[in-house]
């Protein structure tokens, strides 16, 4: 899935906000709060980028490994955002670098 969110017709921000809508479930509200956006700007791009999904008819199909490779920068960066701003800034009571500096009891 995440290799069709990365599609080539899709902007790479609009890539990046498939991927946080569609397969790790962010709302509209927390996209916009991540990426210094509106919720309006938010919803056009999820909405642009479906259509040009639509358009190519590309599926859910396992794209052919040609565009596989093409399209692995954009998986390695949306991989990447959410790794270090998705996951984290998901929640706010974990500090990273914090629970780390703890030692355990002994």
């Amino acid at each position: 899935m995440l290799f069709v969110c990365c599609d080539d017709a899709i902007p790479r921000e609009s890539q990046l906000v498939m991927a946080l809508k569609t397969l790790c479930g962010f709302s509209t509200g927390e996209i916009a709060l991540r990426l210094f956006t509106t919720e309006a700007n938010v919803y056009k791009r999820l909405a642009r980028a479906r259509a040009r999904l639509r358009k190519r008819d590309a599926g859910l199909q396992t794209p052919p490994l040609d565009a596989l490779k093409s399209r692995l920068p954009s998986v390695h960066t949306v991989l990447y955002l959410l790794s270090t701003r998705g996951i984290f800034q998901r929640m706010p009571s974990w500090r990273y670098g914090t629970s780390c500096a703890k030692r355990p009891s002994a």
